[in-house]
């Protein structure tokens, strides 16, 4: 894990929406980083620019993620 290249794959408001995305993908078998700056972090924000969470996976995976992503967002949204 240490040697692989992570590649973000997406920005999300909040830890909720990104420990969502992390189970979707780390069920299909894909290595997940959360990375939300410090302060952020330490005062639970989930608005603004601290409330933002990246979503990380390793380079060689990257677009397995984001087809996956795409897709939970379009359901989301109804547009699928």
């Amino acid at each position: 894990m240490a040697d692989s290249k992570w590649e973000k794959v997406t920005v999300v408001t909040g830890e909720l929406q990104a420990e969502i995305i992390r189970g979707m993908l780390e069920a299909q078998d894909i290595e997940v980083l959360l990375f939300q700056e410090g302060a952020g972090k330490v005062f639970s924000l989930s608005v603004g620019p601290l409330g933002e969470v990246e979503v990380l996976v390793p380079a060689d995976k990257k677009d397995e993620a984001v087809q996956i992503i795409d897709e939970y967002f379009a359901q989301d949204t109804g547009t699928e």
